[in-house]
């Protein structure tokens, strides 16, 4: 029962509720306090109440979770392993190690200070916390961690390049590049393909960890204003135009009988991955505290997909491999695997490919599409205009790559990959944006996706409707044919 001293002390300035934001200025103000009476090193106590304001922060804002004394297990273990990882950029080695005594610290001050929610184990979340503290350095910077745009930005700033800098991206661009392609499907697969335990969370609990390039505490960002607004609109033109698409074209698609959609779609190598490992956590198998295979069991699966690496190189975690982290995310999303828990085991849906019941197998290979490209494009609910950019050029080429006789995209990767430096920032922007594009259709032609014959590119025919009903929306270009018993497009 709220006491007359508790309802004014946790009032608003106005003397109404208390906001979100009162209530965290108040509970890390008596932090503050508290560690300064303890804490002599005055670089460690900021370093401490930076670090803790920043974890409340990125748990309110993107957890929903506004109560800076709420701390469970899932929590901690989703905002200091995760969200941090992937939100702060260009930290050292110092600062990740930082990060579980700062928090454990605050932890403490919540125990002994009586502002620990009961509900919640202090214990528990104290070993959670120290279930991080090993592998916490090797999450920051991690390519696979971050979305495209923050993966290239992360690489550039590993180099030393000023990306503040009129024209210092320039040179960077034309090396990355001039990368072999493997090199650069490395940098850029699948934004956050690693499976988060709130959800598959390709774009993790952040959805947009590059938007320090476009806002950053309300001002404006690297790259934000209208001038680069006009670049992307005049870019992701160019990139249509590149396509060969009209606005106005209709594309037909035909949906096949049941049994032969279902038949394609069960072939490519992710859902082929996806089922191979539905049937491997059969018995049970034990998983990391991020839900990840352990090093063993991931070392024995790149080289049964035949995606081990040629010189020998011991994976350290299943989230360096997206070849094995993509299928695996996306059975946990599509409930063929449960990974919670610390243990895999077969999901409510993992023997749906077993049963009779064929609409149910197609909705659920067609979810794992919608799944894979909501992944590649990072569809969050807080996307910066250079993700607006690339999702409008990405559809576009899509619904292209699904017409009859597929697109031309010598002219799009000429775009992507010009034989000389760009000449000015116009020309480095639009230049990511193509590149973007680029590596996302290589990806889903490395999924299986799209394939190549004689300088022209397609979705193969019984995988249209799973990619169009991916992207579909009021509008899309699409008539549909149903072949008898074919399954409907969900519009």
């Amino acid at each position: 029962m709220a006491t007359r001293r508790s309802k004014k002390r946790h009032a608003g300035h106005s003397g109404g509720p208390e906001t979100a934001e009162q209530m965290l200025d108040r509970v890390l103000g008596a932090f503050d306090r508290w560690q300064g009476e303890r804490e002599p090193d005055p670089k460690r106590y900021l370093e401490v109440t930076d670090i803790v304001r920043t974890a409340c922060e990125l748990k309110s804002s993107y957890l929903g979770e506004s109560n800076p004394a709420e701390w469970n297990p899932e929590i901690a273990m989703e905002v200091v392993g995760q969200v941090i990882p992937r939100k702060v950029v260009d930290v050292d080695e110092d600062y990740a190690r930082s990060l579980v005594p700062a928090m454990q610290t605050f932890v403490e001050f919540l125990v002994v200070t009586g502002r620990w929610k009961p509900h919640n184990d202090a214990s528990a979340t104290r070993t959670a916390l120290s279930a991080l503290e090993p592998e916490l350095p090797g999450r920051f910077n991690d390519p696979d961690r971050l979305t495209m745009a923050g993966r290239i930005m992360q690489v550039a700033l590993d180099e030393g390049v000023d990306i503040a800098e009129p024209g210092a991206l320039d040179g960077f661009m034309q090396r990355f590049n001039d990368m072999p392609y493997e090199w650069r499907k490395r940098l850029t697969d699948a934004p956050g393909m690693p499976g988060w335990p709130d959800d598959l969370g390709f774009g993790g609990p952040d959805d947009n960890p590059d938007d320090e390039l476009w806002d950053y505490d309300g001002e404006p960002g690297l790259f934000d204003g209208p001038d680069v607004l006009e670049i992307l609109g005049a870019a992701s033109a160019t990139g249509i135009a590149a396509i060969g698409f009209a606005a106005q074209e209709s594309v037909p698609i035909t949906v096949p009988d049941p049994r032969s959609e279902l038949s394609a779609l069960l072939a490519t190598p992710l859902l082929t991955r996806m089922t191979s490992l539905t049937e491997w956590v059969r018995p049970g198998r034990k998983i990391t505290s991020t839900g990840a295979m352990r090093r063993a069991d991931t070392a024995e699966w790149v080289h049964r997909f035949g995606v081990a690496s040629g010189d020998g190189v011991t994976p350290n975690s299943m989230w360096d491999w997206p070849e094995l982290a993509v299928p695996w995310s996306i059975a946990a999303a599509c409930g063929l695997i449960d990974n919670s828990g610390g243990k895999a085991r077969p999901g409510p849906n993992a023997a749906i490919f077993q049963t009779a019941d064929l609409p149910a197998q197609i909705l659920c290979a067609r979810d794992a599409v919608d799944t894979l490209i909501d992944g590649l494009i990072d569809a969050g609910e807080e996307l910066s205009e250079l993700d607006m950019a690339v999702i409008g050029v990405l559809l576009a080429l899509l619904a292209g790559l699904c017409r009859p006789d597929g697109a031309d995209l010598s002219a799009l990767r000429s775009l992507a990959r010009p034989g000389v430096d760009p000449a000015d920032l116009s020309e480095s922007i639009s230049r990511i944006l193509f590149v973007m594009v680029v590596n996302i259709v290589d990806m889903l032609e490395a999924w299986g996706f799209v394939s190549t014959v004689d300088g022209r590119s397609s979705v193969p025919p019984a995988l249209r409707p799973a990619i169009v009903e991916a992207i579909y929306a009021d509008g899309a270009p699409f008539t549909f044919r149903l072949e008898p018993g074919a399954i409907p497009v969900e519009e």
